[in-house]
């Protein structure tokens, strides 16, 4: 795989969108696009840079550790090659789709809206993704079960872990969800029973010790 560059996740430090915007004066960047995330929670601010340079690997690892100096290890600064991926760069565009870069140099308007583009359509298929993910099944069968005992004035002990997987299994296949792998069939429907007790300490603990002892027989 060829090296047409290199991608760069730099911590927010003082100083550090000032060293950023002067790679954009390198002559040998022929391109440079930089952004600023904050994470998830808003609580980790860093850099996403992706440069374009025939220079090579080591001596580019070099020059950003000169330029970036003020911490130390992959959570300061990890530096990977870039193959021209177009992926890459707009993955610069998944946190904040309509963020605009701090650092533009060789990047036209059309490429720019290319990545944009090129990241919807990532998000999209993500989103696509996790609606289908089986994980959420458990809520789904926590929510419905919740509100049968309710409306039927069941005690929770007559919901059987089976109840529950046919429950998931059902729900999965109708609404075009992942049918969930058997162990994790299991595991959301112990979840979902243990859920369902609602902080009966004494049925809570009642039915750990039932679960321990069918693993545990001897």
């Amino acid at each position: 795989m060829e090296t047409l560059g290199y991608c760069l996740r730099v911590q927010a430090l003082e100083g550090y969108a000032d060293k950023i915007a002067a790679l954009a004066l390198t002559p040998d960047y022929t391109s440079v696009l930089a952004v600023k995330h904050n994470g998830s929670t808003g609580e980790n601010p860093h850099y996403h840079v992706v440069v374009k340079t025939k220079v090579q690997p080591q001596a580019f690892r070099v020059r950003m550790k000169k330029t970036f100096p003020d911490g130390k290890g992959n959570q300061h600064m990890s530096l990977t090659s870039w193959d021209g991926n177009d992926k890459a760069l707009s993955y610069l565009f998944h946190e904040e789709p309509n963020i605009t870069p701090i650092v533009r140099k060789g990047i036209t308007d059309d490429y720019l809206h290319l990545l944009r583009t090129l990241n919807e359509k990532e998000l999209t298929q993500v989103a696509a993704a996790k609606n289908k993910a089986s994980h959420t099944l458990e809520e789904d069968a926590f929510i419905h079960f919740k509100e049968f005992i309710k409306v039927h004035k069941r005690d929770p002990k007559y919901v059987t872990e089976k109840d529950i997987a046919e429950y998931m299994i059902l729900y999965a296949l109708r609404h075009g969800k992942y049918p969930p792998q058997p162990w994790l069939c299991r595991a959301m429907a112990y979840k979902v029973k243990f859920r369902l007790l609602e902080g009966n300490e004494q049925a809570e603990e009642a039915y750990a010790r039932l679960l321990a002892n069918n693993m545990f027989p001897n």
